[in-house]
């Protein structure tokens, strides 16, 4: 400013009056680009504060649709097999009604699999645990055929009372089933007997195919050895994958009876890839 106040009409201070101007445009431009840089750093820095942000929410939401998917198949599941429990149940009350082993349960038998195709194999047992009924879909059984299944888990759980349902197997086409056996009780409840049938799960199937979530979220079910049961891709089933090696199944694995300790989980998937998962205990 002491030399602003010196100025005069002379070239030489002309010249210097332009040197000072000059640094002054200078002090401008560069506040200028500071300004700039500083306004660009807020912008990204609320860009990414944002992006983060939605990227919390998407993988909150996707946590959260995965979470009500497992319970809501598993739900289904569970409500499929009680179905079909009760189906049994009400077949094991007529068939009571009649001596056992005799022709009138032999035909209520083989009726249980006509009407409902779930039912693939339905046996009766006497009070040894002998089979004295054996009807199949698949093949037809002689009375030399019947076995003794008096230490089988069906036959020891049904005779006590209870509703014994099997781990999950598979057929040699890789078709998920179980066995569910009950007690045969006449009216006045005296134990006659034990009502076992073979109930196909293939419908599984289509129920874990037909699940499509976000861009490529899809659902699997596995059994308690964490084998593969159904899957979109039916090949996958064929070769009887073992998917115990996946963390969520791990999990799963370690208490099969608790709900996921990690619903957030990552981790690699099926494919190999990274993922987001949960699961449900049916």
């Amino acid at each position: 400013m002491r030399h602003a106040a010196a100025f005069s009409a002379t070239m030489s201070i002309g010249k210097e009056t332009g040197k000072i101007s000059f640094r002054a445009g200078g002090i401008r431009q560069r506040l200028l680009v500071w300004n700039l840089v500083l306004f660009g750093s807020l912008v990204l820095s609320f860009v990414i504060a944002g992006y983060l942000y939605t990227q919390k929410q998407i993988r909150a939401m996707s946590l959260e649709l995965q979470g009500e998917i497992a319970e809501l198949v598993a739900a289904r599941i569970e409500a499929f097999v009680n179905q079909k429990i009760e189906r049994l149940s009400d077949a094991a009350v007529t068939m009571s009604l009649h001596p056992t082993g005799s022709k009138e349960q032999e035909l209520l038998a083989v009726l249980l699999l006509k009407n409902d195709r779930v039912f693939t194999e339905a046996s009766i047992l006497d009070l040894n645990g002998m089979e004295v009924i054996k009807t199949s879909e698949r093949q037809v059984y002689t009375s030399s055929e019947y076995r003794n299944q008096s230490g089988s888990d069906k036959f020891k759980r049904a005779i006590r009372g209870d509703v014994y349902i099997s781990s999950v197997y598979t057929s040699d086409r890789a078709e998920p089933y179980v066995t569910i056996a009950l007690p045969l009780k006449t009216m006045h409840r005296e134990m006659t007997g034990v009502l076992a049938a073979e109930t196909s799960l293939k419908f599984l199937w289509e129920v874990i195919g037909s699940i499509h979530f976000g861009i490529g979220g899809y659902a699997y079910l596995v059994d308690n050895q964490g084998n593969l049961i159904a899957h979109k891709d039916p090949s996958m089933v064929l070769r009887r994958t073992d998917l115990s090696r996946i963390n969520e199944v791990q999990e799963f694995l370690a208490n099969p009876a608790a709900p996921d300790p990690t619903p957030d989980g990552d981790g690699l998937g099926i494919m190999g890839k990274p993922v987001l998962s949960t699961y449900s205990p049916v």
